[in-house]
C-alpha cells in the first residue's frame, strides 16, 4: 500500500491510496459546523444514485474521528488531469455539460433517497457581502467608466451589498428538512 498527499486543495487534505492495483482518494475535511465531509459524501452519493457518472464514486464516510483526527471521506480514485490554468473550449463545453446534467436530478424519482441532515446548515453570507462591498469600493468607479454597460452592471452588483447587507445576511436562516419539497 502506498499513500501520497495530493497538493492544491485549499481547506482539506487529499491523499491518493494505492492498494493491490486499485486507487482510492481519502479526504480529511475541516471539522466545523458545516459538516463538510458528510455534505460532500451525500452530494456524491446523490449523483451516483441518479446514475450520473460525473464525479468520483463515494465509498465511506467517517465522522467519528476514530481513524483520523478529522472527518474523512473515501472515494474511488478518478484519474485525469487538472483543468488549469486555462480551460480549452472542449474542456469548458464538457464542464458545462456536466453542470447541466446535474440539474436533471429529480429527487422524487430516486426511490428511498432522502436528503441527509448534513445538507441543511446555517450559512452566514455576511462575510461574502462585506467582501463584495470592498470589491465594489475598489473597482466600482473603474467598472462604471470602462464599458458602455458598466453603470448597469455596477448597479446590479451593488444591489445585494447596499447599506442593508447586515439585514440581508441575517435573513438567511437554517432550513428545516420538512420545508424542502422533493419534486416528482
Amino acid at each position: 500500500m502506498t499513500v501520497r498527499r495530493i497538493r492544491g486543495g485549499a481547506n482539506n487534505a487529499l491523499y491518493r491510496v494505492d492498494v493491490e492495483g486499485q486507487s482510492f482518494a481519502c479526504k480529511l475535511c475541516v471539522d466545523d459546523e458545516r459538516r463538510r465531509a458528510a455534505r460532500e459524501y451525500g452530494a456524491l452519493d446523490l449523483l451516483r444514485r441518479a446514475g450520473l457518472d460525473i464525479a468520483p464514486q463515494p465509498l465511506w464516510l467517517d465522522e467519528s474521528r476514530r481513524l483520523f483526527p478529522y472527518p474523512a471521506v473515501a472515494y474511488v480514485w478518478l484519474s485525469g488531469e487538472p483543468m488549469y490554468p486555462l480551460l480549452t473550449g472542449a474542456q469548458l463545453a464538457a464542464l458545462l455539460a456536466t453542470v447541466q446534467s446535474s440539474h436533471s436530478i429529480r429527487m422524487g424519482k430516486l426511490p428511498g433517497h432522502r436528503l441527509g441532515a448534513a445538507w441543511f446548515h446555517w450559512f452566514d453570507f455576511g462575510v461574502y457581502l462585506a467582501e463584495m462591498a470592498d470589491f465594489i469600493d475598489d473597482y466600482g468607479p473603474w467598472l462604471a467608466t470602462s464599458d458602455p454597460d458598466g453603470p448597469a452592471l455596477l448597479d446590479r452588483l451593488t444591489q445585494p451589498v447596499t447599506d442593508r447587507r447586515d439585514v440581508r445576511a441575517r435573513m438567511i436562516r437554517f432550513i428545516e428538512r420538512a420545508e424542502v419539497v422533493l419534486a416528482s
